[in-house]
């Protein structure tokens, strides 16, 4: 929680405040990453196309999952490391999408959007940069599975943040978009935007790609 002058105690935002340290120089020690992919407190982001698989359990949904449990859950396509949590390793694993529809019958699973999660609260705010990260860098692997220069098939290296291509040679890093966030603001009043999607109550900042 953090304070506000106006309207005291109010929650941390869902993408704010990440305490993930990214870790980078791991990226290229492949017996590292062996290691801390078999440490007691490695934990896994699971991503299904736009679902986030968590496990369903009272009122907060938990999003991670242990190496072996993501394993079951269905055909791993790529892994990334996206660093550490308080000293815990933390993945993020894409799972074939055609497992989504079979999990989505499981009553000891929920599926849900990024979006769904950050707006109404699904999980712990902890989870949800780690969640955005993961599944940002999973999609780009998910489009880019071929090498824009010579068509080859590339290969997915340092830990799941480069794509090489085995002929031309060519590196391919994820993209990253431009973006901008607003409050435009005149005296004590401010500018809010509202989309007919919002739950009551929500209203944001102008923002856009």
């Amino acid at each position: 929680m953090t304070k506000d002058p106006v309207f005291g105690s109010l929650p941390r935002q869902a993408y704010s405040g990440s305490l993930l340290e990214r870790a980078a120089a791991l990226r290229v020690d492949d017996a590292k990453l062996a290691a801390l992919s078999a440490h007691e407190r490695a934990g896994v982001y699971v991503i299904g196309g736009e679902s986030i698989v968590l496990k369903a359990q009272g009122a907060a949904p938990d999003p991670l999952f242990s190496p072996d449990e993501a394993r079951a859950l269905g055909t791993e396509r790529e892994t990334i490391f996206l660093g550490l949590l308080q000293g815990a390793p933390r993945f993020g694993v894409g799972i074939d999408p055609a497992a989504v529809e079979t999990l989505k019958a499981r009553a000891d699973l929920k599926l849900i959007d990024l979006r769904t999660i950050a707006v109404q609260g699904e999980v712990d705010t902890v989870h949800v940069p780690p969640l955005a990260e993961a599944k940002a860098i999973l999609g780009w692997h998910a489009r880019h599975r071929f090498c824009p220069n010579c068509s080859a098939a590339t290969v997915l290296t340092q830990a799941g943040w480069r794509r090489d291509c085995p002929v031309c040679k060519a590196e391919h890093f994820p993209r990253t978009d431009p973006v901008v966030i607003m409050l435009p603001i005149k005296g004590d009043r401010c500018v809010l935007g509202r989309s007919p999607r919002f739950p009551p109550t929500m209203w944001s900042c102008l923002a856009g790609f």
